[in-house]
């Protein structure tokens, strides 16, 4: 029997950054709620969330499953060399490369703080790191060559459309200390993420997060790609935010190629949230 499909009428933003639920409440385009994720709510029925990926497996172990969607973990691997600029790598912990040079490496689809994404000097200690951190031989990881981004943007992508856009690195200087309306090269970033989302036509999801970021030489290049329901939004626009994080997730069969699931350790460890009483 097929699953109900349902349109979402809320929006819960897990978070205790309420400066977040607040931004995307002024799009006006459902309700939005601030939730600090303590206990599950009374109803979750026509609930979209934004969360992180450890609350979400939580949630899928209580039950709530709104259809989490993502890129998946060898996305930025499969994109062409147009795309992507250097050599990436995407696959499980058990099948890394080894005695590859200096690469950047990280879990895909996952942060966790015991192992952030950084640059290590060779793939064996990102191996040792890895499992120190407790990942599963089976869980995804990503290596790439190493980037010379001196800019780099964060678009939300919505049915094959950039719907929002902002700047989160400017030559050193994170987005909080940016005025989004006096950062260069936004416009150059959308045309060059559009460009890749036309491209891809049909393999992609139907809401995710493409980071996009330019070299020393001017250069143009896809960084990564994410959930949209996990993003930082940063500056970018309330309402095309809250498009891609609403077209994240659903239920509909035709989206099961990108059905995000967690990694082992979050699957195996999460626990059911207490109910509301």
């Amino acid at each position: 029997m097929e699953a109900t499909v349902t349109t979402p009428d809320l929006l819960r933003v897990v978070t205790i950054a309420k400066w977040l639920a607040e931004d995307l409440a002024t799009a006006g385009t459902i309700p939005v709620i601030l939730d600090y994720g303590l206990e599950l709510p009374a109803s979750t029925e026509g609930t979209a969330w934004w969360c992180s990926g450890r609350h979400a497996a939580r949630l899928m172990a209580s039950g709530v499953n709104p259809g989490f969607l993502s890129p998946g973990p060898t996305f930025t691997a499969d994109l062409p060399w147009t795309a992507r600029r250097r050599k990436v790598w995407a696959g499980r912990l058990k099948d890394l490369p080894m005695a590859i040079g200096p690469s950047f490496c990280k879990a895909a689809e996952a942060k966790l703080p015991e192992l952030p994404a950084a640059e290590y000097a060779y793939s064996g200690l990102f191996e040792v790191a890895a499992r120190r951190a407790k990942l599963d031989a089976d869980d995804y990881v990503q290596m790439s060559g190493l980037r010379d981004l001196k800019r780099e943007y964060r678009c939300f992508v919505t049915r094959g459309e950039v719907t929002a856009i902002s700047p989160y690195l400017i030559d050193g200087v994170t987005w909080e200390s940016l005025d989004p309306e006096a950062t260069p090269g936004i416009a150059e970033a959308k045309y060059f993420a559009s460009v890749v989302v036309k491209m891809l036509g049909t393999r992609q999801p139907p809401g995710y997060v493409l980071d996009v970021g330019v070299s020393s030489d001017g250069r143009f290049m896809v960084v990564e790609a994410n959930a949209s329901w996990s993003s930082n939004p940063y500056h970018a626009d309330p309402a095309g935010v809250l498009e891609s994080v609403l077209a994240s997730q659903s239920t509909d069969l035709t989206h099961e190629r990108w059905r995000w699931e967690p990694i082992a350790r979050l699957r195996n460890h999460a626990q059911p949230l207490p109910g509301n009483s």
